[in-house]
């Protein structure tokens, strides 16, 4: 529309201000640019647009200002009629040429109800050219930018409100290589070798980072070997994560199976009978027992650890360690199990009986010696040494010829008898003869006083 200023000779034609805004994306091979075109006009209403610019995704999660250049252009339908214009933002600006720069007809513009043979006169539709570029590196949030056309008498201002937004980033892909094995077999000696074979990738090409979690601590990379996973079921994670700290997890079951392994066997020999051996001593009550067990495994390059336990009733009344061992056992009947473990903890074992009986021990025999006939007041010799013991142990006298007076504790012994007022007066004296196992035995003698 066209309206008369009341100054000059010529009527002012409201110019239009075309202002193009280019997104300049920060990839190697930047895609084609959107476009935002704004109408400003003097002395009409001019409304503001609304522009939304995304962060660029360029890989590195520091970046975070989107870039935008504000270029504007200027009507040409009024040679005469000098149009000046202007940007004004809170951030950031930085213009190519900050002068209000004077807009006129470019000649050979081709545009609407315009014909390039024509001179370049005023025309209704407004033809434009370049004008000064805003350069713009925003953060992310809201901004209002300014444009300003002035033309002799009148001002026309139009606000861009600009609304940057977030880099967009996708996550990464975590996955298991096709047909890699789950199951993984545990050999008969050392480890099984556990192959997590991952795949990682990131849709924006970012770079990314993995690793492995087993429960035993984290493993990096996304393929890798690992001999610390025992027999049994494991739930391992492999974890992706990109520059922008987006984190993409896989769960993979894996299976350990047992080694293979034979189970040891035992032959603990056959039952045994003895005695407590006979020494003189009351205080012994037990026998060396000699336990001669055997031990075999058909993995023949297993090393076994063998034991012996032995009890009797609800006690432990021996240990030892080995197959072929010697044990002290007390009198009594007594169960003895030999056991052996192998590398993988595969146990065998055997029992067999062993029965101490208690120490033998014979009673002495006691010999007083043969009877004697003595005249009065003549000391009596009391001999007792025929006595003896079988098992040869030492042995303790006691001589009673009846009354305190007449006992002795000595094998020979001199006693002198009261004075016999009769014909005759006999006397019985008793040896008592006692081994160190309190066995005794007794026997008599006779004397005749006369």
């Amino acid at each position: 529309s066209s309206q008369s200023t009341g100054v000059g000779s010529f009527d002012m034609v409201c110019p239009l201000l075309l202002l193009l805004l280019l997104l300049h994306p920060q990839s190697a091979a930047p895609s084609p640019a959107p476009e935002f075109t704004v109408a400003l006009a003097l002395l009409d209403d001019n409304p503001p647009v609304a522009v939304n610019l995304t962060v660029p995704h360029d890989g590195d999660p520091a970046t975070s200002l989107g870039d935008l250049v504000l270029l504007q252009l200027a009507s040409t339908d009024a040679p005469y009629d000098k149009l000046r214009f202007g940007w004004a933002c809170p951030w950031g600006q930085s213009i190519v040429n900050s002068k209000f720069q004077p807009m006129s007809c470019t000649p050979g513009f081709v545009g609407p109800g315009r014909d390039e043979n024509l001179p370049c006169l005023p025309s209704a539709h407004g033809f434009a050219t370049k004008g000064d570029r805003l350069h713009l590196s925003l953060p992310v949030g809201r901004f209002v930018c300014n444009a300003s056309l002035q033309g002799f008498y009148e001002m026309a201002t139009k606000s861009v409100v600009v609304d940057v937004l977030p880099e967009e980033n996708a996550a990464p892909v975590a996955s298991w290589q096709l047909g890699a094995p789950t199951t993984f077999d545990t050999p008969h000696t050392g480890a099984a070798t556990v192959a997590l074979l991952g795949n990682a990738s990131d849709p924006d090409g970012d770079a990314w980072w993995a690793s492995w979690d087993c429960g035993l601590g984290k493993l990096d990379g996304v393929s890798v070997n690992t001999s610390d996973l025992g027999p049994g079921e494991h739930s391992c994670v492999l974890s992706v994560t990109d520059s922008y700290n987006a984190t993409s997890t896989l769960a993979v079951p894996i299976n350990v199976t047992a080694a293979p392994n034979f189970q040891p066997t035992v032959d603990p020999g056959p039952d045994q009978n003895m005695t407590v051996l006979h020494d003189g001593d009351p205080l012994t009550s037990s026998a060396f027992v000699l336990l001669n067990g055997t031990v075999a495994d058909l993995d023949l390059d297993d090393s076994l650890v063998s034991s012996w336990s032995c009890s009797s009733g609800p006690n432990l009344t021996a240990t030892a360690a080995g197959a072929f061992v010697t044990v002290t056992l007390p009198a009594g009947t007594h169960t003895c199990t030999l056991e052996t473990v192998d590398p993988l903890g595969a146990i065998g074992s055997g029992n067999m009986t062993v029965v101490v009986n208690p120490e033998p021990n014979q009673h002495p025999v006691a010999d007083a010696g043969a009877g004697q006939k003595v005249e009065n007041t003549t000391e009596v010799i009391l001999n007792g040494t025929a006595s003896y013991d079988a098992d040869h142990d030492e042995l303790k006298f006691r001589w009673d010829c009846g009354g305190p007076t007449l006992q002795a504790v000595f094998p020979v012994v001199s006693l002198m008898f009261p004075e016999c007022n009769s014909t005759s007066c006999l006397h019985t004296c008793e040896l008592t003869v006692t081994d160190s196992y309190a066995a005794l035995s007794t026997d008599d003698v006779v004397i005749e006083i006369a």
